[in-house]
């Protein structure tokens, strides 16, 4: 599950230089997500799955000029020219598709991928050396329906659910018990928030 950076990751970001690696997943219909993990000479594997090897490049991400839309680039590096086949092979069930990429620290995968940009693949292009295509997404979108989230001090998730996944007994959904049971980056509570707010006259 993506995330934002960790205090663990910040504090390594400024003891060390962090080694990255760029992940992208692609998630087509009635079938296993397309999973790559960019510049390295290796497959990756991470949170139960394997990330196959490719030289990835990504842009920054632009917005429209009323700002209603973003958009990032993908460039995949047609290595052995293996990549053109697979591209030509599969374009048609990519396109359209929900993508996302995310950011690992090789020296930290226990602290999990931190969410960098989600979307819809399109405008696919393929050369003998290349494959581009661009990830958008809408980024106002009132017919949609935002997810239903508590403002509280405790976690807002069912204990063991698919966001908490925890196991055990179940706890007090408090931080501290979410910190003894080693899933306190899954906490989906908000500590700084408080319970009750007194307001006086002077």
């Amino acid at each position: 599950m993506s995330k934002e950076m960790t205090s663990t990751l910040e504090g390594a970001a400024q003891g060390s230089e962090l080694i990255t690696r760029m992940l992208v997943t692609v998630y087509a219909p009635n079938q296993d997500p397309f999973r790559f993990v960019a510049n390295d000479n290796a497959d990756l594997s991470f949170g139960g799955n394997t990330y196959y090897s490719a030289e990835i490049e990504r842009g920054d991400i632009a917005t429209n000029a009323d700002g209603s839309r973003e958009q990032m680039t993908l460039k995949l590096s047609n290595r052995n020219q293996a990549w053109a086949v697979y591209i030509a092979n599969n374009g048609p069930i990519i396109r359209g598709c929900t993508c996302l990429v995310e950011d690992v620290f090789i020296d930290h995968l226990d602290q999990g991928a931190v969410w960098r940009f989600q979307g819809i693949v399109d405008k696919l292009h393929i050369t003998i050396s290349e494959f581009n295509c661009v990830v958008q997404r809408d980024s106002v979108n009132y017919d949609e329906d935002a997810p239903h989230m508590d403002f509280g001090p405790t976690c807002q998730y069912v204990f063991g659910d698919a966001r908490c996944q925890a196991v055990g007994d179940p706890c007090d959904q408090t931080l501290s018990s979410c910190d003894a049971k080693g899933n306190v980056t899954r906490f989906g509570g908000h500590p700084s928030v408080p319970y009750e707010t007194v307001i006086r006259n002077a």
